[in-house]
């Protein structure tokens, strides 16, 4: 079996990037070493995927053969279901904190934001308990854009407080 060594090239994030830790969840189950990108070793690489979260960010190591995704690319490509359901692989950037949504879209149409236009309007997504799968921490860190926006806000804060006793 010939194993894959496969990067991830984080653009722009200033937190670890949820997508690129899903993908390298997905790649490590099916036998793939994974690791964030090195461009001086570029060429050892069976694959690489480049994650870019703005449209004004650079991206300087950036070339045709990687796979290209996030709002800074454009506001169509999404994680395919079986890598978007999965639990970030968090040893990738060593982070000790549980990061998801529990909803996606926004209800406000802010002239800055893409989010209405990529996302929709709100949607529930994640529990509490699904996104924090890192219990050794006692933080998570929610990526929602509109946390009230979300029909079942008021459950996810009960999630939160039956959760820290």
């Amino acid at each position: 079996m010939t194993i894959n060594r496969v990067a991830l090239y984080d653009v722009d994030s200033k937190i670890p990037n949820l997508a690129l830790m899903k993908l390298s969840a997905y790649h490590r189950a099916n036998g793939d070493h994974t690791e964030l990108y090195r461009p001086l070793v570029h060429s050892t690489y069976s694959k690489v995927y480049a994650s870019k979260v703005f449209l004004y960010s650079s991206a300087p190591y950036l070339t045709e053969t990687m796979e290209k995704g996030g709002t800074g690319f454009d506001l169509t490509t999404k994680l395919p279901p079986e890598v978007e359901e999965l639990v970030p692989d968090y040893s990738l950037y060593g982070y000790p904190h549980s990061i998801g949504f529990t909803m996606r879209g926004c209800r406000f149409r802010c002239k800055f934001c893409v989010v209405p236009e990529k996302e929709g309007k709100p949607e529930g997504s994640n529990t509490i308990p699904e996104i924090w799968t890192n219990r050794e921490s006692r933080f998570v860190v929610l990526l929602d854009n509109d946390f009230f926006g979300q029909a079942r806000w008021r459950e996810r804060i009960e999630e939160i407080r039956d959760l820290s006793q």
